[in-house]
């Protein structure tokens, strides 16, 4: 185990079976996770792997630098332990903090744009992430399903305060 993500995002992940390590609490092998990176645990074998990458390949914003990297034995918090602040409203819980994201903005092809990439190169890059998804999911699909992990709002309602942020 290199690697455990606690959070959900509302996006469907590719998880193997389900072992409990606690009376609600289960992990699954996360094979494809399409979310962010706010709320992990990172085991030191793993984070040798991920420098090791960095120095081959260079780095990358968090989320997509270990959700991209098939190499970490990655797995998931069963139900999620954590979400961000920008979808709790989603779950029906009042954030403090008030958050915008670009890549949430209604004109998203402005967002992509990148200085010195032409555009047809982005898109050739963008066509190739999605390819190799395509090929990670189509070589776990056997062995794992896409679900939404849930996340317990009565449990997160039931101990956390307002007075704890």
């Amino acid at each position: 185990m290199d690697h455990i993500t606690l959070e959900t995002r509302l996006r469907k992940k590719l998880l193997g079976q389900k072992t409990p390590v606690h009376s609600s609490i289960s992990i699954a092998r996360l094979y494809q996770d399409r979310t962010g990176a706010a709320a992990y645990i990172l085991w030191p074998q793993g984070a040798v792997k991920l420098l090791e990458h960095a120095r081959r390949n260079g780095a990358a914003l968090a989320d997509a630098f270990i959700r991209n990297f098939y190499e970490l034995q990655s797995w998931q918090t069963v139900p999620a332990l954590a979400i961000q602040s920008d979808i709790s409203a989603n779950y029906g819980i009042e954030s403090p903090l008030h958050t915008h994201s670009y890549i949430q903005a209604n004109d998203r092809r402005e967002n992509y744009q990148v200085p010195g990439v032409s555009a047809l190169r982005f898109k050739f890059r963008r066509i190739a992430a999605q390819l190799k998804l395509a090929k990670r999911f189509l070589s776990c699909a056997c062995r794992a399903k896409r679900v939404v992990v849930n996340f317990d709002v009565e449990d997160f309602n039931g101990h956390m305060h307002q007075s704890d942020l």
